[in-house]
């Protein structure tokens, strides 16, 4: 059972259903762990979230530390440029 490992929920869970094993939810993992990075470190969180999400760098299919250096730079400015974007846009429409 996937859940965000509410008490009730949980135990509710092993009284009902037993032999079976509660697994949390990712989102609300995710957010749990956020809630206890300081707030000036965030922003770095977001963009390796981004990096893994939508940049599609889950692994790495090259060896060695100069390959993988470069790979996850070319993936770090791909984030760049589509936040630049997004905060040019308003100046823009603007002008």
């Amino acid at each position: 059972m996937v859940s965000n490992a509410h008490k009730g929920l949980t135990n509710a869970i092993r009284q009902m259903l037993q032999g079976s094993c509660c697994q949390r939810c990712r989102v609300h993992f995710a957010r749990n762990l956020l809630q206890r990075v300081p707030k000036a470190h965030q922003g770095m969180v977001t963009v390796f979230g981004w990096i893994k999400a939508f940049g599609g760098l889950r692994q790495f299919k090259l060896r060695g530390i100069e390959k993988v250096g470069a790979v996850f730079v070319l993936h770090l400015i791909a984030y760049n440029l589509i936040r630049l974007g997004n905060i040019l846009k308003p100046a823009m429409v603007a002008a």
